[in-house]
């Protein structure tokens, strides 16, 4: 079913723009004899002898490796947050004097760690030009752990805010390198296709952070200490070998060696280029309106199932949406990478103007079925209906950094994808969690916040229930069934801005490619005359 899809796509992009040039379809590779190929051959065979042992061990595919593996990390790090929230919500040292953590608050532990995140990741670009980018991912990735440990040994709520900060900022570090070496290293054909496996642990570290932050965190206290806190302290100790495998990588892997001779664009006037983009700007903006749903439903995904009609136990909710995130987070990623190869990559304008469309499309069949799944309060067909959506969803993810990579020019990409990651996280996930909070609070919750356990009970006209915060029953809050619900919704309604984005990115490459055609056809009649 799934390469039905890759060839009814690719047939209608076909259909779409016909006339693609040929030097745009293939490489022009020349014919050489057999005494000449054997020659290439042996000179080939001596320069893989002359290289240093560590570089021929840690080839491009074990660079790919290692950078995936620090990606499932840290949003592993990010899913064990959101799972464990509920538990962090009810956590008297954390909760102080009220108790119970409000939504906007918990929101904003998840928002507070966006602010170190997107606020730095430009600077850390404009160190490439100064120190080796390995060594800016291998300090960053320091900063995250003693700012995870800090997490699970916070006893307020200022202190783990402020730990989840500098989480932000250790992270911030390493985004803005990894995927620019990964496109640069990465074979011309199956570019797209590496991206797509990189950002595949997107999802699936946020799941699995879930399952394992749910799970554990529901167990209440192990030994010593509570179970949430124990997650952190653990995933600390899984990233240790990972971090030390990076720290060993060749010089050839630095995003820019000491014999690059193309400028290395200051902050400033990496700055001034990108704003005047105005492709990069509307891909980025179309962006962070995918991001600012994600973002919300990693944080309340869990509890509307719980709190909502469907009143699931949290481990179950856990498990259901963990597991959907990390199927579909996997399979969604890479088979948008696949896509995009299979009708004809990044490279070339007119493969640029098929990636729009593709993305276009994807949105509108994301949006669509998960707005339906919102309405449905059977779990089957709610699941169903999900997994379609966030599949839908995920293929975005390849194509649309491939996009961003490509509408400016080489020596920018890194600072194109960290000013991408400032603004998706500035206008994305960083204000929606907190947003979506606020909306459940204030606008659907009808006054059951207020009430005790048995006003609660009563007042079913409003739908609201009680919900424990520990299985005990020792405390907990009332809810109204459908707030957290309607929260997602207009949420989730908000990702139809991607559309209009990309379809004016559509247009305006569509524009230049035929101006582009045109000129050339004229030059060609001017010759030939």
């Amino acid at each position: 079913m799934f390469f039905t899809l890759v060839g009814v796509v690719k047939e209608m992009l076909n259909e779409t723009f016909p006339h693609q040039k040929e030097e745009e379809r293939s490489f022009n590779v020349p014919v050489n004899s057999s005494e000449q190929d054997q020659a290439e051959c042996a000179d080939a065979a001596l320069v893989e002898e002359q290289r240093p042992r560590l570089e021929r061990i840690l080839t491009p595919r074990f660079v790919l490796a290692i950078f995936t593996a620090l990606n499932f990390i840290i949003y592993y790090d990010r899913g064990a947050l959101s799972g464990s929230l509920a538990s962090i919500k009810g956590d008297k040292s954390i909760a102080g004097d009220s108790k119970t953590l409000t939504d906007t608050k918990v929101g904003f532990i998840v928002s507070g760690f966006m602010i170190g995140y997107m606020t730095t990741s430009p600077l850390f670009a404009a160190f490439g030009g100064i120190v080796p980018s390995k060594w800016i991912i291998v300090g960053g990735m320091v900063v995250w752990a003693i700012a995870c440990v800090g997490t699970g040994s916070a006893t307020t709520y200022a202190a783990l805010l402020v730990c989840r900060i500098f989480v932000g900022v250790g992270e911030a570090a390493f985004v803005g390198f990894t995927v620019t070496t990964i496109d640069r290293i990465a074979p011309s054909g199956s570019r797209t296709l590496w991206i797509g496996t990189f950002y595949s642990m997107i999802p699936v570290g946020t799941a699995v952070g879930m399952v394992v932050g749910g799970s554990v965190g529901s167990l209440g206290t192990i030994g010593p200490t509570q179970g949430w806190r124990i997650v952190f302290f653990t995933e600390v100790l899984a990233s240790i070998p990972i971090v030390l495998a990076n720290a060993f990588l060749p010089s050839i892997y630095n995003l820019r060696s000491d014999s690059d001779e193309t400028e290395y664009y200051s902050l400033h006037k990496a700055t001034w280029i990108l704003i005047k983009n105005l492709n990069y700007l509307l891909i980025v903006f179309g962006y962070a309106m995918y991001s600012f749903v994600v973002g919300a439903f990693a944080v309340w995904g869990i509890p509307m199932l719980i709190q909502g009609k469907m009143r699931l136990s949290y481990i179950n909710a856990s498990l259901i949406l963990g597991g959907v995130t990390a199927l579909t987070g996997v399979l969604g990623s890479v088979a948008g990478g696949f896509v995009l190869d299979k009708i004809g990559g990044t490279s070339g304008s007119l493969n640029l103007i098929r990636g729009q469309l593709l993305l276009i499309l994807l949105i509108l069949l994301s949006v669509a079925l998960g707005i339906a799944a919102f309405f449905l309060e059977n779990i089957v067909g709610f699941t169903f209906l999900l997994t379609l959506s966030v599949f839908a969803l995920f293929m975005v993810t390849a194509p649309v950094n491939a996009a961003i990579m490509n509408v400016v020019p080489p020596e920018l990409k890194a600072y194109a994808v960290s000013y991408s990651v400032f603004l998706i996280h500035a206008l994305g996930d960083f204000p929606s969690p907190t947003f979506a909070g606020f909306l459940s609070d204030h606008v659907f919750s009808k006054g059951c916040p207020l009430h005790n356990i048995s006003l609660c009970d009563l007042d079913t006209g409003n739908h609201c229930r009680w919900v424990n915060n520990t299985d005990d029953a020792s405390s907990g809050h009332c809810v109204n069934e459908y707030q957290l619900r309607n929260a997602l919704l207009v949420v989730f309604s908000m990702m139809f801005l991607s559309v209009p984005c990309w379809l004016v990115v559509y247009f305006r490459l569509w524009r230049a490619y035929r101006r582009a055609e045109s000129l050339s056809d004229s030059s060609g009649l001017s010759l030939v005359g």
